[in-house]
Order: C-alpha cells, then sequence, then structure tokens
C-alpha cells in the first residue's frame, strides 16, 4: 500500500492522490465509524479521567473478549454477545465489591485476566481462531461493514441525546458526589448509567483499536486535551478535537505506512500528548 500509494503521488501529485485515497469505499467506512467513536470516547473519556477510574475502561474492554468469543462461538454477532456480557459486568461490580470486601483496582485486577482468560478459552475450541482473535485483540477498522456503521450512527444518536439532558447531572456526580447528593441528584442511577455509556462506547469502539488499544482513545485525548485546557468547557471541547484528530491522522498514516490501524491511531494520539505536554510546559513557563 505504502508503495504504490508513493507510486500514485509521483504520477498523479499529492492532490489527485489523497482524492483517490478518500474515494476509496473501506477507507471513507473507516473514517466515519472513526470519526464518530472518536468523539463519544472523547466525551465519556473527560468523565473518566475526573472519576480517576482509567483501569475501569481498559477492564471492561478486556472483559469485552470474552462476550465476543461466546458470540462466535454460538454463532451469534459478537460485538452484541461483547455488549451484553460488558454491560452485565459494568453493572455488577459495584455489587461485587461489597460481596467480596474488595477494593474497586483489587476486583478490576481479578476481573481483567479472568475475562481476558476465558475469552482465549473460548476462541481456542473455534476453527481458525487466532486471526480472528488479533483483529478483536488489535482493532481493523480498515474492514468495518456498511451494517456496523448503521449500528454506530444509532449508539452515536442515542449517546448524544442522553448527554444533551444529562451531561451536567453526569459532571456533578464525577466531581463530587456527596455535594450532587445534597442537590437531590439520584447519584448511584447517574452511576450507573454512566458506566453502560462508558461499555457501550468502548464495545462499539472494539472494532476500531481492539480490545486491547480501545481505552488509549478515551483516556490520551482527553489527557491532551486536559494540557491544554483552562475550564471545563474547553477540556469538553477540546477533547472529541484531539480524539477525532488522533482517528483520522491514524488512519489516513496507517494506509500510507501500511501498518495496523489501531496501533497507528494510538501512536498518533500520543504523538499529540507530548506535544500537548510541551506546550502546557511553555505556557507554565511564560505565566510564572
Amino acid at each position: 500500500m505504502y508503495t504504490s500509494f508513493i507510486n500514485m503521488i509521483i504520477k498523479e501529485g499529492i492532490i489527485n492522490s489523497f482524492i483517490d485515497l478518500f474515494s476509496l469505499a473501506f477507507i471513507q467506512r473507516a473514517l466515519i465509524a472513526g470519526v464518530i467513536i472518536a468523539i463519544l470516547a472523547g466525551i465519556v473519556g473527560v468523565m473518566t479521567l475526573i472519576r480517576k477510574v482509567a483501569f475501569y475502561g481498559d477492564a471492561i474492554a478486556h472483559s469485552s473478549l470474552a462476550g465476543v468469543a461466546i458470540g462466535l462461538f454460538f454463532g451469534i454477532y459478537p460485538l452484541f454477545t461483547a455488549l451484553i456480557y460488558s454491560i452485565i459486568v459494568a453493572l455488577f461490580l459495584p455489587a461485587m465489591r461489597k460481596t467480596f470486601s474488595l477494593s474497586f483496582d483489587n476486583i478490576l485486577g481479578i476481573l481483567l485476566p479472568l475475562s481476558m482468560g476465558l475469552g482465549v478459552l473460548i476462541f481456542s475450541f473455534l476453527p481458525g481462531y487466532q486471526p480472528e482473535m488479533m483483529s478483536f485483540l488489535f482493532g481493523n477498522i480498515l474492514t468495518i461493514q456498511l451494517q456496523e456503521i448503521y449500528l454506530i450512527i444509532g449508539i452515536f444518536i442515542v449517546t448524544i441525546i442522553i448527554l444533551s439532558k444529562l451531561i451536567n447531572p453526569i459532571l456533578m456526580t464525577s466531581l463530587d458526589e456527596e455535594y450532587a447528593t445534597l442537590l437531590g441528584l439520584n447519584v448511584k442511577w447517574l452511576q450507573r448509567l454512566y458506566e453502560v455509556l462508558l461499555t457501550i462506547i468502548i464495545v462499539a469502539g472494539v472494532k476500531l483499536l481492539g480490545v486491547i488499544l480501545i481505552n488509549a482513545l478515551l483516556i490520551i485525548p482527553a489527557s491532551s486535551a486536559k494540557n491544554l485546557s483552562n475550564s471545563m468547557k474547553m477540556w469538553l471541547i477540546l477533547s472529541p478535537i484531539i480524539s477525532v484528530i488522533s482517528v483520522f491522522g491514524g488512519i489516513v498514516s496507517s494506509v500510507l505506512l501500511n501498518t495496523p490501524p489501531g496501533a497507528t491511531i494510538a501512536v498518533f494520539a500520543g504523538l499529540i500528548f507530548l506535544i500537548s505536554q510541551v506546550i502546557s510546559k511553555l505556557n507554565l513557563v511564560k505565566n510564572s
């Protein structure tokens, strides 16, 4: 792909080459799905950083592998079973903490390898499981299909409607649960709603970055935006923008360099984070 694109640039020029590249159906599908998921991940990623539960998203992502494997084993659409399995895990986490009297990190530390191990075991019983498992572990957005685009658009519409109505209460609960309770907010219900939304976005993004890397899209752009923001409003605006830039730049770079899309997106996001750190430090120096 890289060599063919270089030859295309030499023959047709940069602008025409990129027009030809973006005219490809699989690139269009990848960009549409990637941008939609990036917007959602950027918004929910801010809430995740505020709550200081970055490891929680990682545990849910790894848990989804078991759901994917169950779906493939029984011949059911794997992302559907991954979603059901992950939501069950997310909703039962509080009860598990109380039952076993363990810390949140301890529960997640047990759940992550357990679900991953269960997923790998189920995959081992499937014919040709290694390529299939690698696809879900590291993602391959360039193979996304039209029906999956429709599903992601549906998730986007529902999530945006919910957030447009409840983003302030969810943020208030994330910032200070006791104060939110005093304001009369249903903290437990808002907590469960956040967990379900996070789970849905993570599972939808498995096709994009895979089980292992999807948490990067939740955490890295939100962290970059935090470095560049001086208010909550700016943080919420910049995070999805940086997330979209990461996905767009990562997809295009992966096509040009013939590298895995998920890993390229994660690295691209990491580079933006490093740049944001430098900018943040320079601003601190100037302000001092």
